[in-house]
């Protein structure tokens, strides 16, 4: 191929890669990661009804004791105020992938 046709090839695939950057970057999107949901009261959407999940155990794996660390003491605050209950599982550090993923 000539200089110019890879030029051009070249050059197509940098403004269509600008161009996926631009319209994947920009804009307000919906977000799901970090911060605090537009319309949330108190940490909850407004369409969740904490209610409803009253009473139902969550099972949080992890791999060092939740009491030596945050995870405790925020999970039990968690408890006491929507009275979801935690089940702690405590996996090694080698067997955490293949336990998450059998699970």
């Amino acid at each position: 191929m000539s200089k110019k046709v890879l030029r051009f090839i070249t050059l197509t695939l940098v403004l269509a890669m600008v161009a996926s950057l631009a319209v994947g970057c920009g804009g307000t999107g919906t977000g799901t990661g970090g911060g605090t949901a537009e319309g949330a009261v108190d940490g909850m959407l407004p369409d969740v009804n904490p209610e409803d999940y009253r009473g139902t155990k969550v099972v949080l794996a992890t791999r060092t004791d939740p009491f030596q660390n945050e995870d405790g003491p925020v999970c039990k605050a968690f408890e006491e105020k929507y009275g979801i209950d935690f089940d702690f599982t405590l996996i090694t550090g080698s067997e955490y992938v293949n336990t998450i993923a059998a699970a």
